[in-house]
C-alpha cells in the first residue's frame, strides 16, 4: 500500500500543494505496473485513482482557499481507546511517503488520512475476507488523539471519535 501513497506524494501531477482529503478507498487487488489517472471535472473535488501491483487507490482531494482551522490540542479523555498516532510515527510517515505538507510535520501534527487508511487495513481489513475499504473524513486527527472505535455492521464498519468529535467512519466490503 505504501507504494501507492508514494506514487501520490513523489510525483508532480500538477495537483494543488495545499488540499484536503476529504475521502479514499483502498482494494485489495494485483494488476501489473501502475497507473495514475486524474479527474479534474468534479468542481469541488480533484479525484485520483492510482493502481499498481499492491492494489488501488482512489483519493478525493478538495483544494482549499484559505488555511485550514485545526484545533490545537489533542483530546486524551478517553481511558478506553483503541488507536492513536503519536508525532514520532507521523513524521516517520510523511519521510516514507515523501508528504511535505506542513500540516502533518508542525504541531499540532495533523495525522495524514492515508496513514489512517494504511492503520485501518492493517488493524481490520488485511486478514479478514473484505478486500475494500472506504474511508470518509470528518474532522481532522491530530497526534496523540485518543481514538475510540466503535465497530457496526457486523465488524464491516468503523466509527472513529476523539471525545465527542466523530473523526472519520470507514466501510469494509468483501
Amino acid at each position: 500500500m505504501k507504494s501507492l501513497l508514494r506514487e501520490l506524494t513523489i510525483h508532480d501531477y500538477g495537483l494543488p500543494s495545499y488540499s484536503l482529503i476529504t475521502r479514499v478507498r483502498y482494494m485489495a487487488c494485483c494488476k501489473k505496473g501502475c497507473t495514475v489517472y486524474i479527474d479534474r471535472n468534479d468542481r469541488k473535488n480533484l479525484n485520483i485513482e492510482i493502481t499498481d501491483d499492491s492494489g488501488s487507490l482512489q483519493v478525493s482531494l478538495r483544494p482549499l482557499r484559505r488555511a485550514l482551522e485545526v484545533r490545537q490540542e489533542a483530546i486524551q479523555d478517553s481511558q478506553e481507546y483503541r488507536l492513536s498516532f503519536s508525532r514520532e510515527s507521523i513524521l516517520q510517515f510523511v519521510e516514507e511517503v515523501h508528504d511535505q505538507n506542513t500540516i502533518h510535520r508542525e504541531a499540532p501534527y495533523v495525522v495524514p488520512g492515508l496513514m489512517i487508511l494504511e492503520s485501518l487495513w492493517q488493524q481490520f481489513g488485511e486478514t479478514s475476507q473484505y478486500s475494500t475499504v472506504d474511508v470518509q473524513y470528518y474532522s481532522p486527527t491530530l497526534a496523540d488523539d485518543r481514538i475510540q472505535i466503535q465497530v457496526l455492521d457486523d465488524n464491516r464498519r468503523i466509527e472513529a471519535y476523539a471525545g465527542s468529535i466523530l473523526l472519520f467512519v470507514a466501510q469494509f466490503d468483501k
